[in-house]
């Protein structure tokens, strides 16, 4: 027979491993999200989709820098599902763009071109990504 405490034990250890699948999807999602490719305006004939990054020489797309707890564990055109595999709860993720020209890609430049916001649309999409993540586990 099991015990109440027992009870409360397991559930607490399966809400945990929830948990973990939960950030671990989201973070891997947003990261892809973000570095949704585009090719560059020039490319296009003077287009562009906000959201994408623009990738003319990929030096843009290959400066992302991903870390863990303040440690690089990835540069480049990174895997997302590799890198958030290592992730626990508490964890700090940080992926960001070292470019030089990557803040006026981001959000643009007055009078020359409009922002790119590749990486603000993606995080403003944590709640409803954690949420889809989440709905996975509904026992």
């Amino acid at each position: 027979m099991i015990t109440f405490a027992a009870s409360v034990r397991g559930w607490t250890q399966k809400a945990t491993e929830n948990a973990e699948h939960i950030i671990r999807g989201a973070t891997q999602d947003v990261g892809e999200l973000m570095t949704r490719r585009q090719a560059s305006v020039k490319d296009t004939g003077g287009t562009f989709q906000v959201g994408f990054v623009p990738v003319d020489t990929g030096e843009l797309i290959n400066s992302q820098q991903v870390s863990i707890n303040g440690g690089v564990i990835g540069q480049g055109d990174v895997s997302y599902a590799a890198l958030v595999a290592g992730m626990d709860l508490g964890d700090v993720f940080e992926a960001v763009f070292t470019a030089l020209h990557a803040r006026p890609q981001e959000y643009g430049v007055t009078g020359k071109f409009a922002g790119r916001f590749f990486v603000r649309n993606a995080v403003q999409q944590w709640s409803v990504i954690v949420a889809q993540n989440a709905a996975q586990f509904k026992d």
